[in-house]
This record gives structure tokens, C-alpha cells and sequence, in this order.
């Protein structure tokens, strides 16, 4: 009894009871208050790079990561590549791509470094950009290998490049310093008189190949848009704070804004602004032809199927909403978000992980129960993994916990602690299963 005592003491003491959210000064991110207030995450110092040696520790799981962007290559829209990075830890984080559609991952040339974008080339089949804390990369090969570019000293948290033209790239820096331009491939990079704020999201259009927007925050207007290769720019009108941008692919007038309000599109190119979802702030827009995708912290994803005239919430399959990306496909409509990557095929659908081999999560504790070769995993924000080989692939077993922010759990092995029952400390309280892992409840 002493030791359930105990056990349950220091499980509980890792359960928060407010969910509130703070702005990173360098990146101008939402951060939780449950990540400012871990001790785990304190700013690397530079001189510590993490470097993945032959004979030493490599990523094998469990899967889950702090998905900052997310881009499909729309000539082989099988091809996709994915951007992790932890807010407040400098050495975590990378590219990983795949080749089916996002169920399974592997890990890219680029790791080892916090990535908040990664965007693909309109015009050049294969081609994709990676913003990282030390530079903006280029891949040739879908997002296998990369090369560094330029801003080697500059944290890069947005970029975009132009639909026509692949020598035309757009990048948004940190540290509310703007955006800077490139009209030659990166071999030169331009000021264009937007030198402060957060660039958070970028669009451009078949329909006009000329046109780019932005979304910002932090300036007078919280979209911008260029149609002379970005030399210069134009408040669209609508002021705050904006998170995402999307345009039509068939109308240049119709773009749609993820805003602190919520939605806003205009259907004039900007002279006239709606406000057509008034649900608090959205953090992604995806755009499917006439489908709206929008997520909301804390809520889940609105959906639209008319342009945004009418709004249906769908919580299908959604535990952690701490929302960060969205993107579209055939496929379906994927959702990167603080532990993973959710998937859909379309309005109205279960939302799925989609991460398989995305072992970018970070791991709070590890338990081992030798009579039955099972290898636990708790995670921030990805929740519980088991792994019947060792590590080599790995099972989501969260069903029933109502958070996937897991701090510990226990027994955290079998040869001292003989007992069938297994706890977990989550974010939203103290969790139990009777039956090996595959199904939880409060307790």
C-alpha cells in the first residue's frame, strides 16, 4: 500500500490543471504553459550540436513529433516532406520524407535541428525548401538530401517560392526581422522593405503565377501580396495577426485567411474582407477546391464544403490539438500538430495518425516488462507507444486517455514490481489500464 501510495503521489504531481498559452519572442509561436514551465526544455547552447555518429545512439521510435510544416510535391503528390522542431530546444528536430502518401516516414539528410517550414517548388518537380534554426535548405531529390542555402547564423520560420518562377524565393526570419527575397535561386538574398514581423504562412496560384500573399503578424496588415517577384509588397487591409494564407487554384480573387477572429475571405482580391468563421483563433487553412479545412487550439477542425459559406466542427479521431500545419492532396488533408500528424480523406472523416517512421517525438520515459518482451514509450503529445521487438516498430496505445502529453507511467519494469495494473501521469490527470495497454481510464 506504501508503495501505491507513492507511486500515485509522484504521478500526480506531473498533472497541470490550466491550459494557457505564451508567444515565443523568437519565432512569435504560441507555446503552452506546459512547455515553458518543463524543466526539460531549456535553450541548448550552440556549441552542443547533436550529431549521429556510426557505433552511436540513432532515432529508431516511437513515432510522433512537433510537425511545424508540412508540404506535397504537387507534381508526385505521393511525395511528401515534413518539418519537426521543439519550441526552446535548439538541437531537436529535422526533415523527414515519404514516398506513399504520408503512412510511412524516414528520416532525411537534414536532422538535428528545429525546422518550422518546408514548401515545395511549383515549377520544378522534385524541388523543396526546409527553414531551419541555422539556414534555408534546398533538396533536388524530394526532400531526401539538402543543401544549405544561405542565413547559416538565421533562424528561418517560414518560406515560399513562386509559382512560375523557382529562382523566386521568399524567406521569413525570426526575431521579428521580416522577410528577405531572393530572385536567383538563394545565391543573393534582398530586403524589400519588410524588415519587422513574423511571416506565418505563404500562397500563390495557378490561376495568376504572378501573384504571392503572405500572412504575418506583428504589422499593420496581417496579409501582404507581391505580383512583381517580391521586390515589393502591399497591405491587403485586413488588420491583426494572421497565421495562414490560401488561394483558390481556379480564382486569384478568392483567398481565405487564418486570423486571430478566425476566417476571412475576400472574393475581390482583397478591397473587401468577410468574416465567415467566428470561432477564436485559427491556427491552419487547408484548401481543397470548395473545401475549407480550419483548426482551432483546443477545439479541433471546422469544416466547410461551399467556400466557407457554412461551418461543421469535427472532432472525428482527435485528441491533441495543439495545431501547427495543414496540407492538401488527393490523398486527403493532413494536420501537423505538437506530437504527430493526423490524416483525413476528406470532410466529414476520422482523422488517423499518419506517421509511421516520423521518430521524431519526444520521449518523457521508457518502461520494460522482460516476462513479456514488451518496451514502453510515454511521449509529449504523441501519447503511448509499445514495442513488441525491441524498438524496431512500434503500436499507438492511447485509447481512452483524453490528453497524449504523458509525463511517466508505471511499474517501469516487471522484475521488482510483479502487478497487472499500468499507470500513466498525463497531462489531464492519472490514467489506468487492466488490460496490458489497450485501453485506459481515469482514475
Amino acid at each position: 500500500m506504501k508503495y501505491y501510495t507513492t507511486i500515485m503521489f509522484l504521478l500526480m504531481i506531473f498533472s497541470l490543471t490550466c491550459m494557457e498559452y505564451t508567444v515565443c519572442s523568437e519565432s512569435g509561436d504560441f507555446v503552452p504553459s506546459w512547455v515553458t514551465n518543463d524543466l526539460n526544455y531549456q535553450l541548448a547552447s550552440e556549441g552542443n550540436k547533436y550529431q549521429r555518429e556510426v557505433g552511436e545512439w540513432s532515432g529508431a521510435g516511437p513515432w510522433g513529433g512537433n510537425v511545424r510544416s508540412l508540404t506535397v510535391d504537387g507534381s508526385a503528390e505521393e511525395r511528401m516532406a515534413v518539418g519537426c522542431g521543439f519550441s526552446m530546444l535548439s538541437t531537436a528536430g529535422g526533415v523527414w520524407y515519404s514516398e506513399d502518401s504520408g503512412a510511412h516516414w524516414q528520416a532525411s539528410s537534414l536532422q538535428g535541428k528545429p525546422v518550422y517550414a518546408v514548401c515545395n517548388s511549383p515549377s520544378e518537380p522534385g524541388v523543396m525548401w526546409a527553414g531551419a534554426r541555422n539556414g534555408l535548405y534546398k533538396s533536388n531529390d524530394y526532400g531526401e538530401m539538402w543543401t544549405l542555402m544561405g542565413f547559416n547564423t538565421t533562424f528561418v520560420i517560414a518560406a515560399g517560392v513562386h509559382q512560375s518562377n523557382g529562382e523566386v524565393v521568399v524567406a521569413g526570419l525570426a526575431s521579428n526581422s521580416g522577410i528577405r527575397v531572393t530572385q536567383n535561386g538563394g545565391e543573393t538574398w534582398e530586403t524589400v522593405g519588410l524588415n519587422s514581423g513574423y511571416m506565418k504562412g505563404f500562397a500563390s496560384t495557378p490561376a495568376d503565377t504572378s501573384l504571392m500573399v503572405i500572412a504575418v503578424s506583428g504589422l499593420a496588415s496581417s496579409v501582404y501580396s507581391s505580383s512583381n517577384l517580391g521586390s515589393s509588397w502591399e497591405g491587403m487591409g485586413l488588420a491583426g495577426d494572421a497565421y495562414d494564407v490560401e488561394i483558390s487554384d481556379s480564382d486569384a480573387d478568392l483567398i481565405f485567411v487564418a486570423h486571430d477572429n478566425g476566417v476571412y475571405r475576400t472574393t475581390n482580391g482583397g478591397a473587401d474582407w468577410q468574416l465567415v468563421l467566428n470561432a477564436g483563433t485559427v491556427r491552419s487553412l487547408v484548401v481543397r477546391g470548395s473545401e475549407i479545412y480550419a483548426t482551432i487550439n483546443g477545439v479541433g477542425v471546422y469544416e466547410s464544403a461551399d467556400n466557407g459559406e457554412e461551418w461543421t466542427l469535427n472532432s472525428n479521431g482527435i485528441v491533441e490539438t495543439n495545431w501547427a500545419t495543414g496540407t492538401g492532396s488527393q490523398e486527403g488533408v493532413y494536420f501537423g500538430f505538437w506530437g504527430g500528424i493526423y490524416h483525413s480523406p476528406g470532410l466529414d472523416s476520422v482523422y488517423n495518425l499518419y506517421q509511421e517512421g516520423l521518430n521524431a517525438a519526444s520521449v518523457h520515459a521508457v518502461a520494460y516488462y522482460a516476462d513479456r518482451g514488451e518496451l514502453w514509450a510515454v511521449t509529449e503529445g504523441s501519447g503511448i507507444y509499445l514495442s513488441n521487438d525491441l524498438g524496431t516498430t512500434w503500436e499507438h496505445r492511447s485509447s481512452g486517455l483524453t490528453s497524449w502529453t504523458v509525463y511517466n507511467m508505471a511499474p517501469n519494469d516487471h522484475d521488482f514490481y510483479q502487478v497487472e495494473r499500468m499507470m500513466a501521469a498525463t497531462y489531464d490527470g492519472v490514467f489506468a489500464s487492466d488490460d496490458h495497454g489497450n485501453s485506459w481510464y481515469q482514475i
